[in-house]
Order: C-alpha cells, then structure tokens, then sequence
C-alpha cells in the first residue's frame, strides 16, 4: 500500500507563481489550487467558506451567521473529536474507501453518540453501506444529519435546498456541522487544521 507522504508548503503555492496572478493581483473568479493552499495552510477557515459557499448560495444567510460565530474548533465538541479519532484507528486505511466523501461522512456520523451507533454496521473494508443504518424512532435533526451525511458519500440528492436553508429541520449547531463536512469534502482530512482569522487551530 503506497501512502502519499509529500505535502504541500506554503512556498509551493504561493500565489506570484501562478499564471492567473498578474501585476500583483489574481485575476481568476475562483482559485484552481485551493486544496493544495489548504493543505499548505495558507488559507483560513473563513476563506474556504467563502470560497465554498460564494454570494450566490443559497445558503449565504446560514453561512455568514455560521461565520459570525465560528469558535476557533471545528467539532461539535471534545467528544466529536476522540469518536473520529478512534474510528478511524478501529477502520483502518483503504485507498479506495478512504476518499474525501467518507471522511466527510464519517465526520457527521461521529458528531453525535447515538448517531455513530446506528451506523455501526454499516461500515465495511469497502464502503459505507447506508443501506444498513438504522433509522428507526430516529429524531428529526439525527435524521437530517444522517441523511446529508448519504448525501456527501454517494453524491446524492437526499436533502433539498429548502430543508438545509431551514433552522427549524437543521439546527444552526447541526448546519456548522454540514458546512465543515463540505469543506472535508472538497479539501480531505486537511481542512481539519484550517485555522481562523485570528490563529486559533480548528483541532484539539
């Protein structure tokens, strides 16, 4: 099993290398390099929303209060953190299970105990088999976090634009939780050490 070990640096991206950069500024709408500015650590977590989620989402309104409360972590809690941890040691690394939309799966079913429990039998060497969660007498917001986390795993449409937008179906808790499982997403297991405008580390 062959695991990358090279990581970018912040020389490596820097952006007066780039053919879009011209007379000291960047001309492109949207930057072609931002996983590998992640994983340099150049960007900042209010930057890779920004990035993720532009004026035009319709979940702008959601975001920029998401934004306004961000609290240097980026999970739930300390509990959050050590579930992920340890699933990851019990699962094992498989390169072609382990993708960005697995972690980002895995990230929304660890934020909550019970959660992680009804998923329990659903992973395999080879995937997330959500045909096998147990859904039942689940609550509406465990039920909404599950299924965005099949959403992100099988590139899905099982939540609607509407229900995501609604703080009354998806908490504002529970919606920080989804921004950051997109930002996994799109970026892998480097998003988990963007740090805020001020410093602070997303991680414990």
């Amino acid at each position: 099993m062959a695991i990358r070990n090279f990581k970018y640096t912040p020389e490596d991206v820097d952006c007066r290398y780039c053919t879009e950069f011209i007379h000291g500024r960047c001309r492109a709408q949207k930057c072609s390099w931002m996983k590998e500015r992640v994983e340099a650590g150049v960007i900042t977590y209010q930057e890779a929303v920004r990035e993720a989620f532009d004026e035009r989402s319709p979940y702008r309104f959601r975001v920029q209060f998401v934004l306004s409360f961000y609290n240097k972590f980026f999970w739930k809690d300390e509990a959050h953190f050590r579930r992920f941890e340890r699933l990851q040691a019990i699962l094992g690394y498989y390169k072609k299970r382990n993708t960005e939309a697995y972690y980002a799966a895995l990230y929304l079913l660890s934020s909550d105990e019970e959660l992680l429990v009804r998923a329990i039998d659903c992973f395999t060497k080879k995937q997330i088999n959500f045909s096998l969660y147990n859904t039942r007498n689940i609550s509406p917001e465990r039920y909404a976090l599950y299924k965005i986390a099949k959403s992100l795993y099988t590139d899905s449409a099982e939540v609607g634009v509407d229900e995501l937008a609604d703080p009354e179906l998806v908490s504002t808790e529970s919606f920080h939780l989804v921004v950051n499982a997109m930002l996994i997403y799109r970026y892998g297991l480097s998003a988990l050490s963007l740090k805020s405008e001020d410093g602070g580390y997303g991680a414990f």
